[in-house]
């Protein structure tokens, strides 16, 4: 899964974003300004939104549940299978709520809407929205296409894009084909921004322009403030029997990221990265939280979008920025150890490793890079084995601090 622009790629869950450019790493930040603010875009929405900040929880989770079952049997086999039913049905949740990862150019008139669910034990339903295209081809509608249509709005108030109409402009299909073709921008902005507050965000998206249709108060969307005022303010029934509000739900999803990030990074190990994951949160919660702030960034003018984003960057920055040639740059406040944030790329690293059947490990190519020095033959033939080096890399470093070295591995390709 990745959020992707025209010319770079922001990896959720994992707090790195890749641009596709071959020049020296510092010069490709620098020379890549409306690329790099697109993907902070999506950086951002990874720490305050809760749909996005539940996807985070079930990824580290299932990092987790790696750990726990190699703690309990003392043997892995690959490609891992033995994931429990929490992490199958949250699988199959993230299935049919974030959507398809097709893009298409043109933008083809939604024709209608079809919908499937199943039920999950709590009695809740489980939405998957389908578009049927005037050509008759289908599209899977879902979180995806919020997350780009609101980092592809912010963008295209600073500068030219070219992005394929679905998903970045899929919400506008969308206004247009119910009938809300007048709706402004910062409008749409504002109520679909909403809905990321929703486990599934297209269902929350159909229903609320229903309760404004029962309810006679269509004209909420007429303005930003209306829309905006109403909505904060707008409670909604949990599953759970409590109500929720952008704030309660904002601030029981910022515990819970903080612990699950604390667990997979605990002890002694990341004193940088927990400390990162404290100031993070402390940040959402007064920067970010109880407020539309995405649509609020697509409001500012030019000049005070750009002292926005820096200030941004300058509080919490972001761990991990790529290019292509697999250099590697940590845009962080100056008093962390930016070495220590490899380890957010090497937890994916490991998952893809335990998930697949290959035998090299899939951070070699950045390592022969950044630090070729530190590579091996073991690092294509038995990574884990690279945990009983004196010298540790990444990989053998994370391998060695959860013991995973000690246990038996087989792979059945």
């Amino acid at each position: 899964m990745k959020i992707r622009a025209a010319d770079g790629s922001y990896s959720p869950s994992n707090f790195y974003m890749h641009i596709e450019s071959n020049e020296q790493i510092e010069e490709c930040v620098r020379n890549n300004e409306q690329t790099f603010v697109h993907e902070y875009i999506h950086f951002l929405q990874d720490l305050i939104l809760p749909y996005s900040i539940r996807n985070t929880l079930t990824s580290k989770r299932r990092f987790l549940s790696v750990l726990l079952h190699a703690n309990r049997v003392k043997k892995i086999i690959r490609p891992f299978s033995e994931w429990d039913n929490d992490t199958q049905l949250t699988d199959r949740q993230f299935s049919s709520t974030w959507g398809c990862n097709d893009f298409i150019d043109e933008n083809i008139k939604i024709k209608s809407l079809k919908n499937e669910f199943f039920t999950i034990d709590t009695g809740a339903r489980v939405f998957k929205y389908i578009l049927v295209l005037e050509n008759n081809s289908e599209y899977h509608v879902g979180a995806r296409d919020f997350l780009e249509y609101i980092a592809h709005k912010i963008e295209t108030k600073h500068w030219e894009t070219s992005h394929p109409h679905f998903p970045y402009m899929t919400v506008d299909s969308l206004f247009d084909f119910l009938g809300f073709n007048y709706v402004a921008d910062e409008v749409r902005v504002c109520f679909v921004e909403y809905c990321l507050y929703n486990d599934n965000p297209l269902n929350m998206f159909f229903n609320i322009i229903e309760e404004l249709k029962i309810n006679n108060i269509i004209s909420v969307l007429d303005t930003f403030d209306s829309c905006s005022n109403h909505l904060i303010n707008r409670p909604w029934n949990a599953t759970g029997g409590f109500n929720e509000t952008i704030f309660t739900k904002t601030q029981r999803r910022l515990f819970d990221f903080k612990e699950s990030l604390s667990l997979t990074y605990s002890g002694n190990n990341f004193p940088n990265i927990q400390k990162w994951i404290q100031l993070v949160i402390d940040f959402a919660k007064t920067e970010l939280s109880n407020k539309f702030i995405f649509a609020e960034l697509f409001r500012l003018s030019g000049d005070d979008f750009f002292l926005k984003i820096n200030s941004f960057i300058q509080e919490i920055g972001i761990p991990l920025v790529m290019n292509d040639n697999g250099q590697c740059i940590s845009l962080l406040p100056e008093d962390f150890d930016q070495n220590e944030f490899m380890q957010l790329l090497t937890v994916l690293a490991f998952m893809i490793y335990v998930s697949g059947s290959d035998r090299n490990c899939a951070l070699i190519d950045l390592c022969r890079v950044s630090n070729p020095n530190i590579t091996n033959n073991l690092c294509i033939t038995n990574p884990i084995s690279r945990a009983h080096d004196d010298e540790l890399c990444p990989f053998g470093l994370l391998i060695k601090n959860y013991g995973l070295h000690k246990i038996d591995w087989e792979c059945h390709s």
